[in-house]
């Protein structure tokens, strides 16, 4: 038996600490994974010689239980601001707010009507009367189902 310190245990074996370079395989059957190690961690194996290669084959017990890692506190990336009274938006800015984004989706209504006048024919009038009643539709069912 040999007494080992792992310094990182892997999906094929474990690093040792003494020696970064030297890595110990599980040996096949062994029924040995990551799982079983814990990095830190000393412990009693049986290491079995197969070429150039060492492999775990059982282990005894641990010896030194690794040391636990404490968790840094977890620390948001952006504080949430407060908002005071003096920032807080009157309703007046509110309406402008609301009138601005109103004109901008009318802007936005106003190039469709275009493209359709384009591509249909149609006089500017007739689609804008479409329009109208379209709008007057929305309007209305949107008051309902507030």
């Amino acid at each position: 038996m040999e007494k080992i310190k792992v310094f990182q245990s892997g999906q094929w074996g474990v690093k040792v600490a003494e020696n970064p370079d030297l890595w110990l395989n599980y040996a096949k059957g062994s029924g040995l994974n990551k799982d079983s190690f814990k990095p830190g961690a000393e412990y009693s194996v049986e290491i079995v010689e197969n070429g150039k290669y060492r492999n775990i084959k059982s282990v005894e017990g641990v010896t030194t239980v690794a040391p636990v890692a404490s968790k840094p506190a977890f620390k948001k990336a952006f504080a949430k601001k407060e908002v005071s009274a003096s920032t807080a938006m009157t309703k007046e800015e509110w309406a402008a707010k609301d009138r601005s984004q109103m004109i901008g989706g009318l802007s936005h209504d106003a190039v469709q009507l275009v493209l359709a006048h384009v591509n249909s024919g149609k006089s500017v009038e007739e689609l804008v009367s479409v329009y109208e009643e379209a709008l007057t539709s929305i309007i209305s069912l949107r008051d309902r189902v507030k």
